[in-house]
């Protein structure tokens, strides 16, 4: 039997803020979605309304479920904060998000775990409680329609779980203790407690900083255990957490070669071999000449080089808008898809979804099948996304509408009631390579057959993305549009179970399967084609929406915002390759559209219809690190010897913390000029007007403290830079007293 295995938990309704009518809590314990009744809706929608769940008993809650009413509803919850503990009067927030207004039940992971010193440790809790901030009706209340809890309720595996978190607790009290003790200076206490409880409050390395620097005030010796702490990595993981900095430059060829390029076109098919580091491209549109195109072209991102395979594949007519991928096993390229010849009115059967491989080895193009809807497939489509599972030789083809007007026998007479007239929309389909076989994996959802329950369905989309995650076994459909409606998240689709799951992103979420990108903008919403790229391990995806770039983690389920379009970085010449490189992210912006997006050796290649750039993405290093903790150091030693002898200051701010500025860093650049000013201030810490022994002794003390104060502060930035693990508890126990 599994101890951790996962099941559906029992609960009963513990408390709630308000109700309306014969919207009771207790209905969110019956899914009902064709119940309009069957929901809890608050009798206001004035802060704060709240559900108190309460489990039969403790458990590890790893996820929840949100069911809905068969259509969507002003009242559903836009944004909400889940929170959970075991005590009522004690919870942390465990999830924030919302959910989508529409009738596809939600599934959200939520926040179970906590880092000890033996590793994750996972957190029971007994009450969850649910804060609704936002509907979709500004002005109206708040209703939710039927609420899961799934997560792991074994007894033996629960219990074992409460004793480590009690465990934890008791040591975290103790340190808060000790903290607080050496804050104030009483040593005495510190040192007794720490003895008989025999728990440290950090690191013996860092206990070793704390008394040099904060002590003895020794601060060469404080620079040498900085030093030494970076050697050994313990400055990674503050790196690895740190925003990405862009740094644009245009691939320029040698003034020595000959410039061939292909014709500026839009809509083109283009595929990456990550291996040989190289991009094919077919077909496309070609503006100037109002003409669609069926040539073949490879470019070398390495020599920045591009060649024609082919300037007429005459055996595939000239397209636009087809989709491709490669295949890095068998090295062929697969194409799916296209849009009607543009000036067509009336598109009719004669356009069939015909899906061709290409064999690089051989240099020959082979038609798979005529039309992929006779075999199970998807019907003609354009603005499509296709992905490929290497490993179990399948291809997964999501989204773009249905080019024929003439539909299928399964769309007869569909009703658009806001999709805009004629828009059909793709499902999600499979292709197994070595069967030949597709196989439908869901429907969209207007499709006449979306209303049968068991039938799953999603809401399709065109102008998104799609990445193949195989180290999660995930693939990841982000961003798009749909007719008026924006889509600002990111679908994840399990292969192993077949399964979606929906869930918003929020810093506070251990892990989540949907993210949005409003926190990360500071916007409106992305409209547009977005383009994406994935670094499989960093756990990184990289998402371009026209000149905008951000970066979601898979690790942390967070978006980090790396480069706007108004916001121009700074950049340098030096690329390390052998293509000439020229800086600037201004012309980036001016240059034009992207037409492919992709990530290899640690940088991003961009594709536009006229240029080629490479966008490098750079973090702190080991050495800028270093400097910084000496200018923190220096600067903290400059300004005690100021103080008391403003000549030797003179000379040290000259000679020695003017070599740690980072000129580049125009707040250090700042603050160094600033600090001069210091010489010419009469107040000392060991030099007071004259007067009684008494009022001088009483000045010195308080000038000891301030001098230990600020020696304090100083220790604490130091120590943000190591692992949470190693140093003293962030959090002052005076925080926890209420008075």
């Amino acid at each position: 039997m599994d101890l951790d295995r996962i099941t559906k938990l029992q609960y009963e309704i513990h408390s709630f803020s308000s109700f309306s009518s014969s919207y009771l809590p207790e209905n969110i314990r019956d899914d009902n979605p064709s119940d309009q009744i069957s929901r809890w809706s608050s009798d206001t929608n004035v802060p704060t309304q709240f559900i108190t769940l309460r489990l039969n008993k403790p458990a590890i809650v790893k996820k929840i479920l949100f069911g809905k009413h068969k259509t969507g509803h002003v009242c559903n919850l836009k944004k909400f904060k889940i929170y959970g503990g075991l005590q009522e009067s004690n919870m942390f927030q465990i999830f924030e998000g919302g959910l989508k207004n529409d009738n596809v039940p939600e599934i959200f992971d939520l926040k179970h775990k906590m880092y000890t010193e033996e590793g994750e440790r996972e957190i029971p809790i007994l009450y969850v409680q649910i804060v609704p901030l936002l509907s979709f009706g500004p002005s109206f209340n708040f209703s939710i329609w039927y609420v899961e809890l799934r997560g792991v309720e074994n007894d033996s595996y629960v219990s074992d779980m409460m004793r480590n978190f009690n465990d934890q607790r008791e040591k975290q009290a103790v340190r808060l203790v000790l903290k607080h003790l050496r804050d104030k200076g009483y040593m005495a206490a510190f040192k007794t407690l720490e003895n008989e409880a025999n728990i440290h409050l950090e690191d013996n390395q860092i206990t070793e900083l704390y008394q040099c620097l904060v002590g003895a005030g020794h601060f060469e010796k404080s620079e040498e255990i900085m030093a030494k702490f970076i050697e050994y990595g313990d400055v990674d993981e503050y790196i690895s957490n740190q925003k990405y900095k862009a740094h644009f430059c245009e691939i320029l060829p040698k003034e020595s070669e000959k410039v061939l390029r292909p014709k500026t076109r839009v809509d083109a098919g283009y595929a990456f071999d990550n291996e040989s580091n190289v991009i094919y491209m077919f077909g496309g549109h070609c503006e100037d000449d109002s003409e669609d195109l069926n040539d073949f072209w490879l470019y070398d991102i390495k020599d920045n080089k591009w060649t024609c395979i082919n300037e007429s594949c005459g055996s595939i007519s000239p397209r636009s808008g087809q989709k491709m991928v490669f295949d890095p096993i068998s090295k062929q390229i697969f194409m799916l898809g296209r849009k009607a010849s543009r000036g067509t009115e009336n598109v009719n059967d004669t356009y069939k979804n015909d899906f061709y491989l290409y064999d690089i080895q051989t240099k020959t193009w082979m038609l798979i099948c005529e039309d992929t809807k006779q075999m199970n497939g998807p019907s003609l489509v354009q603005d499509h996304q296709i992905c490929l599972n290497p490993r179990e030789r399948t291809i997964y083809v999501f989204g773009g509408k249905l080019v024929n007007k003439i539909l299928c026998s399964l769309w007869p007479s569909l009703v658009w009631s806001d999709e805009g007239a004629n828009d059909s929309f793709s499902g999600f389909y499979s292709y197994h390579i070595n069967t030949n076989t597709w196989n439908l994996l869901c429907l969209d959802i207007n499709h006449i057959n979306a209303a049968n329950p068991e039938i799953n369905s999603i809401k399709a989309r065109v102008s998104h993305s799609m990445l193949f995650d195989d180290n999660r076994k995930k693939i990841y459909m982000i961003c798009g549009h749909r007719a008026k409606e924006s889509f600002n998240d990111i679908v994840q689709f399990d292969i192993e179970t077949n399964l979606f799951a929906n869930t918003p992103t929020s810093s506070h979420v251990a892990s989540s399967s949907t993210a949005s990108l409003d926190s990360a903008m500071n916007c409106e919403k992305p409209s547009g084609s977005c383009f994406s790229t994935i670094d499989l391990n960093k756990g990184e995806i990289y998402i371009l929406i026209k000149d905008n770039l951000w970066m979601y983690s898979l690790a942390t389920n967070e978006y980090s915002t790396i480069h706007k379009s108004h916001q121009h970085s700074s950049t340098n010449n030096n690329n390390g390759s052998q293509q000439s490189c020229k800086d600037s992210s201004e012309n980036y912006s001016r240059a034009g559209d992207v037409n492919y997006f992709v990530h290899t050796n640690d940088s991003l290649y961009v594709l536009k219809s006229d240029s080629e750039y490479i966008i490098q993405l750079r973090k702190p290093s080991r050495d800028s690190i270093l400097n910084y903790c000496k200018y923190l150091i220096r600067r903290q030693q400059y300004e005690e010897i100021a103080r008391e002898n403003p000549i030797s200051a003179l000379s040290f701010l000259r000679n020695d913390l003017s070599e740690t500025i980072d000129k580049n860093d125009i707040n250090q650049v700042n603050d160094f000029h600033k600090l001069a000013s210091l010489l010419f201030c009469n107040k000392s810490l060991t030099n007071y007007s004259d007067g009684d022994s008494d009022g001088q002794q009483g000045e010195s003390s308080s000038g000891q403290s301030k001098m230990r104060n600020q020696r304090s502060i100083l220790f604490n930035k130091l120590t943000s830079l190591l692992p949470k693990a190693k140093c003293q508890p962030q959090q002052a126990l005076l925080n926890f007293i209420n008075v």
